[in-house]
């Protein structure tokens, strides 16, 4: 990861979080072998323990700048709390968060797509911390090439604004 261009600031058990740009992002996601997803952070949030936190959270990041018009997304949301038990019911509430921030920016309201979304939005919920941020990587990158006469593949219309780290 630091030879393709990221600076790594952590290392946990299940991955690493790192800051860098746009452009090194997406060569992590063309030439990292060890890599199953690249997650653009776009917040973090503490005393997220409700849907209503959490709606609220969601809601004030930048997602008229993430999402254009038309575009579809799907949520993976992860952990729970005492309120959210289901990883479904969690992704309901991280959607609305993006349709009440895309609605106050008189934006209209995206469709969802589990299979093929422009978009796909992560979620992780763990002990009120939440981390959102945008999926680069679409499949696990462990199947990159895998069956592709089998898939349905459409060019990525991801459009993320981010400022260079």
């Amino acid at each position: 990861v630091a030879e393709l261009g990221a600076e790594i600031q952590k290392t946990t058990v299940a991955g690493l979080h790192a800051r860098a740009d746009l452009a090194t992002a997406y060569r992590l996601c063309l030439w990292s072998r060890l890599a199953n997803r690249v997650i653009l952070t776009l917040g973090r949030e503490s005393g997220c323990d409700t849907p209503e936190a959490i709606v609220a959270a969601v809601s004030q990041l930048s997602w008229a700048e993430t999402l254009r018009d038309g575009h579809t997304l799907a949520v993976d949301f992860h952990g729970q709390s005492a309120a959210i038990r289901h990883t479904r019911f969690g992704a309901q509430v991280i959607k609305d968060g993006v349709v009440e921030a895309l609605a106050a920016a008189g934006r209209a309201r995206p469709q969802v797509d589990l299979g093929q979304p422009d978009v796909r939005v992560y979620a992780n919920l763990n002990k009120g911390q939440l981390l959102v941020g945008i999926d680069l990587v679409g499949a696990s990158l462990h199947q990159r090439g895998y069956r592709l006469k089998d898939r349905l593949l459409r060019p990525a219309k991801v459009s993320v604004s981010r400022k260079p780290a």
